[in-house]
């Protein structure tokens, strides 16, 4: 009598261990979002407010980039991961159909990943016969062994979108703030620089906590980042006016 399959088991149930992969793609949303929203909005406050447009205006266009820099994070982060889901999808029933009507040349691609690991042929037969009397199993070492896809790793593209969209707003306070509670544009930027470098290191320093790096060397790259926008924001600021001018006589 053969044995009975076993049930398979998820390395997050191993020993109680916490399983961390989870959270990979929502800290780099959190991340990507929070960056993308302060140093987008730094550049453009301190272009619109180079190009010397009045404070009303200021805060109208800023607000504006806000809502549509929100709004298109969001869906390109449920746009890519959707599909990122769907292809994944799409692999694993080709990849069942292949255990299904092609046993034999499956069994040959487990002995070769399986030699790749050094082990013997003897070995790789035990490994065969198991996922033989398993073909859940079976399937489950191929999407990961084969084409790296673990299932129970896929995110929802929902939540994505969703912490995408706060991570970006949340980005967002820093530079805009000081407009909505200063009356005096240049006095805006000045605060919105401090803010904005402030949150930019303070970013950089959380990252360094979760990826376990070096805390300042982090910080400061997010803090050059934000700088270089801030610069190309200005400059643009300066010399679309003389441009359009130029152009128009």
């Amino acid at each position: 009598m053969s044995a009975r399959p076993q049930p398979l088991v998820h390395p997050r149930d191993y020993h109680q261990e916490a399983w961390h992969s989870r959270y990979g793609s929502v800290l780099r949303d959190a991340v990507f979002g929070v960056n993308d929203g302060l140093v987008s909005m730094l550049g453009i406050v301190a272009g619109i407010t180079a190009s010397r447009l009045d404070h009303r205006h200021v805060i109208i266009t800023a607000l504006v980039a806000v809502i549509a820099a929100t709004v298109s994070m969001a869906l390109g982060s449920y746009i890519s991961t959707r599909s990122e889901n769907d292809f994944n999808a799409s692999e694993v029933e080709r990849e069942r159909r292949e255990i299904e009507e092609m046993p034999e040349h499956e069994m040959e691609e487990i002995e070769e990943i399986y030699a790749g690991y050094g082990f013997s042929p003897e070995e790789i037969a035990i490994f065969q016969r198991r996922f033989a009397q398993n073909h859940d199993l079976w399937l489950e070492f191929m999407l990961r062994d084969e084409l790296g896809i673990l299932r129970e790793s896929q995110d929802n593209p929902w939540k994505n979108a969703g912490v995408m969209a706060l991570a970006v707003m949340l980005g967002s306070v820093p530079p805009v703030l000081p407009y909505l509670i200063m009356s005096s544009s240049r006095s805006a930027l000045e605060l919105a620089f401090v803010l904005s470098g402030l949150a930019a290191f303070l970013l950089g320093v959380m990252k360094s906590l979760v990826a376990k790096g070096s805390w300042w060397g982090s910080g400061l790259q997010f803090l050059v980042v934000a700088g270089v926008a801030a610069a190309i924001g200005i400059g643009a600021g300066d010399l679309l006016p003389s441009v359009f001018r130029a152009v128009g006589g």
